[in-house]
């Protein structure tokens, strides 16, 4: 006897989480089995990322996504890049840095990441007007000539070769072809197969993932506005006024009636009316409508991996100080955003120093400071125990005096110049180790 298949259920739980059964099939003794296409009614086949006019002018238009774009980008140079080379000098080192601040290159490796977030590609250029940029650039020939870089995006500079990829194609900087060898790229957000065929070597950008709750926001903003248009409705009520619409002018006159009442109201504390009329003012209640716009604004400061107290300015509340969400950016910052960073830094400092000294750096090391802003108290408490542990290295005699002192002014606890840093404690620091080392074998 063939078992009795069951009832289809209409606008049931399982239905809705798209588990019924499978009709005719025994699956797992007549358990639910997944859809697997239910996903794909969400899914939007669309890129956002091949659309530079919404993209720009919403950048240009709300502040919040020029926000999301642009502060983890200036959180990461924030607390200042410090560059440390063996090959250089200090006063070569200071040159270099110099020279940087004095061509804007930090701002432009900014800008050019801003884009590549924003756009999905950042492109920088290397111009050096004195070389043909349709020509491989010749970095011998930098030394004392002019060098800048220029901050551009995918669409204002395009790929020649789509086929070769961003990476190993040449490119049309408005109608001006540059070669690859004077271009570093900022990539935006990796992609899978399918979406990456389309992109043809560039990222995604950043608001690929993060539509949904940025729609809904600007959608409850909408909500919210013309609910404060209609928040204090008047109503009035007019006798037999389905009759006089059926009438010849019977519009005119009520339209007539409506304006001599509003003009009344505006400019007069009294309405006069006929006694068969009505008037009645009605106000919209907006309970709850807060709390669901900073249910949003947590949505998307989570889809945007940014603190509220960052992307909104609005500070932590109830027990927590926010100090575990500025931890989790910061992470996220020192992760993520800086070592995509650094090999373009590298890449500018190289053709810097080329320029600038004739030579490579290759022993070039970037040093980013801590991006957790410490109290006074937790700074002085930090200075006072790498004073105690530098010391202590002296007092254990793995450590000169000049030594110490040459590590505490890198580190810009000391700041003059001391005897102790010029050696003269040297002498004597050596002499009383000596006398120390002599009584340990008298005693022996």
């Amino acid at each position: 006897m063939s078992k009795k298949l069951p009832a289809k259920l209409n606008n049931s739980l399982s239905e809705a989480l798209s588990l019924n059964p499978v009709y005719g099939q025994e699956i797992g003794g007549g358990s639910p089995m997944l859809e697997p296409y239910i996903l794909s009614e969400d899914v939007s086949y669309q890129l956002l990322t091949m659309f530079p006019y919404t993209l720009s002018y919403a950048y240009k238009q709300y502040g919040f996504l020029r926000t999301a774009i642009d502060q983890p980008i200036e959180d990461a140079f924030s607390r200042g890049v410090h560059l440390e080379s063996e090959t250089l000098s200090p006063d070569e080192l200071e040159e270099l840095q110099q020279a940087m601040v004095d061509n804007d290159d930090w701002e432009t490796i900014k800008e050019t990441f801003k884009w590549g977030y924003l756009f999905g590609g950042g492109v920088l250029i290397a111009n050096v007007p004195t070389q043909d940029p349709k020509k491989p650039l010749n970095k011998n020939a930098l030394e004392g000539r002019e060098l800048n870089f220029i901050a551009s995006d995918r669409w204002e500079t395009t790929m020649i070769d789509p086929v070769a990829g961003a990476k190993n194609s040449n490119f049309l900087f408005h109608d001006l072809t540059v070669d690859k060898s004077r271009t570093q790229l900022a990539l935006g957000v990796n992609s899978p197969y399918y979406v990456r065929l389309r992109l043809q070597g560039w990222g995604l950008s950043f608001f690929e993932q993060t539509l949904p709750p940025i729609i809904q926001f600007l959608k409850s903003q909408g909500v919210m506005l013309e609910l404060l248009d209609e928040a204090k409705i008047d109503v009035l009520k007019i006798a037999n006024l389905s009759t006089t619409l059926m009438s010849n002018n019977g519009t005119t006159l009520i339209k007539r009636r409506v304006d001599i009442a509003a003009q009344n109201k505006n400019y007069k504390s009294m309405l006069v009316m006929d006694a068969t009329d009505d008037y009645q003012q009605k106000q919209l209640q907006m309970a709850g409508l807060s709390d669901f716009n900073r249910e949003i604004r947590t949505m998307i400061s989570a889809y945007l991996k940014i603190p509220e107290c960052k992307l909104w300015g609005i500070g932590a509340s109830g027990f927590s100080s926010g100090q575990d969400m500025l931890e989790n950016y910061n992470t996220r910052v020192d992760s993520e955003i800086r070592p995509k960073i650094e090999k373009m830094i590298k890449w500018v400092v190289d053709l810097r120093c080329m320029q600038l000294f004739g030579r490579e750096v290759p022993d070039l090391t970037i040093k980013w400071s801590p991006l957790r802003v410490l109290t006074g108290l937790d700074e002085q408490n930090q200075i006072s125990q790498t004073f105690n542990n530098v010391f202590g290295m002296v007092d254990r005699g793995l450590m000169k005096p000049s030594e110490a002192m040459e590590f505490l002014k890198i580190k810009d606890i000391v700041t003059m110049d001391t005897a102790a840093l010029n050696g003269d404690a040297d002498d004597e620091y050596i002499a009383r180790t000596e006398l120390i080392q002599d009584r340990s074998g008298n005693e022996e």
